[in-house]
């Protein structure tokens, strides 16, 4: 495509994990109604970039996905030299949006 060679589409696939990490907490459902707060409405198009995002380019999203595990095992392994919290990666905080990415990348999968 044109736009990919001119960003760096990992940085924005970690900025829009980092949006969604506190998703469950902002928006736990629907049912709660209209108007969002702005933090909440953020976050849930961050959700809905993510997920089109990852059905339109599923390579670059496991790619990405690849990256940052790999940099996070670097980073595990030196955590104590270079005094690091690990649990407050954006690998780890957005564990269950990205989880939920994987499996709206499996169920797509299957219907194909």
């Amino acid at each position: 495509t044109v736009w990919q060679p001119y960003l760096d589409v990992s940085k924005i696939l970690l900025g829009l994990l980092e949006l969604c990490c506190d998703s469950d907490k902002l928006v736990p459902s629907m049912s709660y109604g209209l108007p969002l707060t702005p933090a909440a409405d953020s976050c849930r198009t961050a959700r809905h970039a993510l997920s089109l995002i990852a059905l339109a380019r599923p390579a670059t999203f496991i790619t990405t996905l690849v990256k940052e595990v790999a940099r996070y095992n670097t980073l595990a392994q030196n955590a104590q030299t270079l005094n690091i919290s690990m649990h407050m990666t954006v690998l780890n905080r957005s564990k269950p949006e990205i989880l939920r990415v994987i499996e709206i990348l499996m169920d797509k999968k299957q219907t194909d």
